[in-house]
């Protein structure tokens, strides 16, 4: 059974499918996501729990996508842009450095904000990288717009295929 399938499947019981009521829904399958990989043996590394947190938060996507889609056809009045799910919840990511556990900075997302926090350990590539994410971040709430063109889809497919490969984002904490 597919991420998308297992969400589907589990907001179709939901008593009240309200946006609320799915938020809470997605946000306790993710810790239930990351709590089983970490309790697995042996457990799952690092980049194995960020590629399957962002399968999970892929499969949130397209479902909230097509629901919007399905609300908007339906004749429901819906926000002119859908804001994936996971962009609109508060995520926090750190840069760490190789062989090392203490952070060089931080960022963190929320309600279209975004605020860097640069720590004793940063270097020059800390304000790069965790800027990365904000683009990233942008980048899917761009595609999301109607009327988006074909080379800024092609550039967010493009990012989220390397990310599910483990490009870039191996040393992550999110």
């Amino acid at each position: 059974m597919t991420n998308y399938s297992i969400i589907a499947n589990a907001v179709s019981r939901l008593d009240s499918n309200s946006t609320e009521s799915r938020k809470d829904l997605y946000k306790r399958a993710r810790a239930l996501l990351v709590d089983q990989l970490r309790k697995r043996q042996p457990p799952a590394t690092d980049g194995e729990i960020l590629r399957e947190r962002i399968a999970f938060d892929d499969a949130v996507h397209k479902f909230e996508s097509e629901l919007t889609s399905r609300e908007r056809h339906g004749g429901e009045k819906q926000s002119a842009v859908p804001i994936p799910e996971q962009v609109r919840q508060r995520r926090v990511f750190e840069q760490l450095p190789p062989q090392a556990n203490e952070p060089r900075g931080r960022i963190e997302l929320s309600q279209g904000k975004a605020a860097i926090t640069l720590l004793k350990a940063a270097d020059s590539s800390t304000v790069m990288h965790l800027s990365s994410h904000l683009w990233l971040d942008e980048l899917v709430r761009d595609t999301a717009r109607p009327n988006v063109p074909q080379a800024l889809k092609d550039d967010f497919r493009t990012a989220l295929a390397r990310r599910r490969q483990g490009q870039g984002h191996r040393r992550d904490r999110a």
